[in-house]
């Protein structure tokens, strides 16, 4: 008897209990909650770094290069961007270092810096080029270079170095190597290359400036004994001082080209603007959903739950049966007012000029379309927008000044093969390709050959 009384007593406790909610449907939701969590932190890093190349690009405009390498910086330490966009951030940083403080070592290794972070940034030629620039600019300092006596003489070529330039032999003697003196106005040179400070805040005691002539001795003592040796004139030694030559000379017939055609004026940049305003707008567009059903009467339903309030995503789940719909909760996305298709649907020219005269929360059809019926459902409407000539000001700029210099650089090459009287054989390719093959199947080493042609020279 209480066996019976008990087992009625455990059946109406049960009876009265609420429903548990399902495990499954629980670690759903906190699995949704964490992935919402991830998207707000990472969205909200984007917008940080945003914030702070906006204000990089409010101190260009007022030239100042030192606020700006701050706040790019502090944008490429967030580490919400992505690896290509920090390399975007790296190579600016490296120009503005570069043009703006003219500061070669941290402009090449901010230019290295964006070829780890994304290494076809800088596959560029005109971004290989300005690295082999700043190199021959630290590893020479204007030393080395070779030379040809004569232009007539070209297959006479002598290789030598050139000397300091005048300055060095100024001030006094402050060191000595050997029988060469080392005079203080060489060293102010290397100090100036390092340094942006005036010299009344430089001090003697200066743990950096101790180091820097340390680092100056060192490289003019292993230069003088290399010299000594004859390393100069080892072959490939000879083959990189004058590329190093040729690449730094021509560069800076190009640069002082780019420098002569680099401004624009103020009427250019807002001629531009007008006649390219298309480019600075944003046509209006509307946030659109659809469901599609086999069945009409299916879709007719759907239009009285969303009457009677029931929520989009319900009435996906209960009315449509396309799948890829399905997978996309009912929403098609942003569609703008020029476009011609609508994803999933396809062309549809006539249909896209009514939807854009639905308000918010108002839907069109059903319309038939090959195997479904289709509903639609505006969500919201986005007016045109319009950037303002003051907002894209020096987005304009630095396109007209890089189709400048760019036609400039041009017409500067062809100008030079003409005045140089630049000639080539018609089979110039064929004759080279025949003698690398050569090359590689003589059994003379490269280095054996290129030394016997070098003392055959002189």
């Amino acid at each position: 008897m209480k066996r019976v009384r008990l087992r009625k007593i455990v059946k109406r406790e049960s009876e009265e209990a609420p429903p548990r909610v399902p495990k499954g449907l629980l670690w759903t939701l906190l699995t949704l909650l964490v992935l919402v969590a991830v998207w707000q932190y990472d969205k909200h890093g984007q917008q940080v770094a945003q914030q702070h190349i906006a204000k990089a690009e409010a101190a260009l405009r007022r030239t100042d290069v030192t606020a700006a390498i701050s706040e790019y910086r502090q944008a490429l330490e967030n580490p919400r961007l992505s690896r290509q966009k920090k390399a975007v951030l790296a190579i600016k940083i490296a120009e503005l270092y570069e043009t703006g403080l003219n500061d070669p070592e941290l402009a090449l290794a901010f230019y290295n810096r964006a070829r780890r972070y994304h290494p076809k940034s800088t596959d560029r030629p005109e971004i290989k080029a300005k690295m082999t620039e700043l190199r021959v600019r630290l590893a020479t300092q204007g030393h080395f270079v070779t030379g040809v006596e004569g232009e007539e003489t070209t297959h006479a070529e002598e290789v030598r170095l050139l000397s300091p330039p005048p300055e060095d032999f100024e001030g006094p003697v402050i060191a000595r190597i050997g029988t060469t003196e080392i005079r203080a106005a060489a060293f102010a040179r290397y100090v100036r290359q390092r340094s942006t400070l005036p010299a009344v805040l430089l001090k003697p005691e200066d743990p950096k400036l101790a180091q820097w002539w340390n680092d100056f001795i060192n490289r003019e003592t292993a230069y003088r004994a290399a010299i000594a040796e004859g390393m100069h004139l080892r072959p490939g030694i000879i083959a990189q001082l004058y590329d190093y030559q040729r690449t730094l000379l021509s560069q800076q017939l190009l640069a002082e080209q780019r420098e002569k055609v680099k401004s624009v004026s103020e009427e250019e940049i807002r001629q531009f603007y007008e006649k390219h305003i298309d480019r600075f707008k944003t046509p209006a567009r509307i946030a659109l959903g659809a469901i599609a059903n086999t069945t009409e009467t299916a879709l007719l339903d759907a239009k009285q739950y969303l009457k009677q309030g029931a929520s989009w995503r319900d009435i996906v789940t209960s009315c449509c049966t396309h799948s890829e719909l399905l997978q996309r909760d009912g929403l098609v996305g942003a569609l703008a007012a020029n476009a011609e298709s609508i994803p999933q649907f396809g062309e549809a020219k006539e249909l896209i000029p009514q939807l854009f005269g639905l308000k918010a929360r108002q839907t069109l059809g059903p319309i038939k379309r090959g195997d479904y019926y289709w509903l639609f459902i505006v969500f919201q409407n986005f007016p045109e927008e319009k950037q303002s000539f003051d907002e894209v000001r020096g987005q304009i700029e630095l396109t007209l000044r890089s189709e400048k210099v760019g036609r400039t650089e041009q017409q500067l090459r062809e100008d030079l093969r003409s005045r140089m009287k630049v000639s080539t054989e018609p089979n110039a390719l064929e004759k080279v390709i025949e003698y690398l093959k050569t090359e590689e199947t003589s059994t003379t080493p490269s280095v054996e050959r290129s030394e016997r042609a070098h003392d055959n020279k002189i």
